[in-house]
């Protein structure tokens, strides 16, 4: 399981709890994992396009309530700010998963998501 990472920088006095996030984090990552764990060999197995088109339409749902998101402008910089701390968490992911595993399997079943 790749570790949490630290925040991003706060922005305009929003204060990050760690401890909510781990939580969180945990609740979710265990899920997942015990929701696609296959009965038979007891591994976790994920459809990578699947689990992305998901987690992607739960952090718009979030994000839809969210006041970073309330104009355009806002939207498009949010975005951007985000694609990039994503692209160093998988950077930062990619690099632990080299030294100590990943901790599922993934499955190709078509396209370049998977």
């Amino acid at each position: 399981m790749c570790s949490v990472s630290a925040p991003s920088p706060a922005k305009e006095g929003f204060i990050y709890d760690k401890a909510y996030q781990q939580k969180l984090y945990g609740v979710l990552f265990e899920a997942m994992m015990l929701g696609m764990q296959d009965p038979g060999s007891g591994k976790a197995i994920w459809r990578t396009g699947d689990v992305v088109d998901v987690l992607t339409n739960i952090q718009a749902m979030v994000l839809a309530s969210s006041m970073a998101t309330t104009s355009p402008t806002k939207l498009r910089e949010f975005c951007t700010e985000h694609a990039k701390t994503l692209q160093r968490r998988i950077s930062r992911c990619r690099e632990q998963f080299a030294t100590e595993g990943a901790p599922f399997e993934t499955m190709v079943v078509h396209g370049d998501l998977n």
